[in-house]
């Protein structure tokens, strides 16, 4: 696997964040789905836990953050059910063939 696309990181936290998935998280990912579809998936969900871990166990109000966390959850579930509507929300999800 080689990635040809160099990492800056430079930006708000929000850009910074876009060039990591963009050039690290999704490649890893998609050429793990191209090998093993579940591992993939394992590798997905693991990062996501500890994302979150690490955001909360950072966080200074834990009931605030974590509210925010489950807002934020609920928000990407219905973007992701209107994506599988046919509705064009999301570009291609982690990476995933289309």
């Amino acid at each position: 696997m080689k990635n040809k696309r160099k990492l800056t990181i430079q930006g708000s936290a929000q850009e910074v964040a876009g060039q990591i998935f963009e050039t690290v998280i999704t490649p890893v990912y998609s050429h793990m789905h191209a090998v093993h579809e579940v591992e993939a998936d394992n590798f997905a969900f693991c990062m996501a836990g500890v994302t979150v871990a690490g955001y909360l166990a950072a966080s200074d109000d834990l009931e605030a953050d974590k509210t925010k966390l489950l807002t934020y959850i609920e928000e990407m579930c219905k973007d992701i059910q209107n994506e599988k509507k046919g509705l064009g929300i999301l570009a291609k999800p982690m990476g995933k063939p289309a």
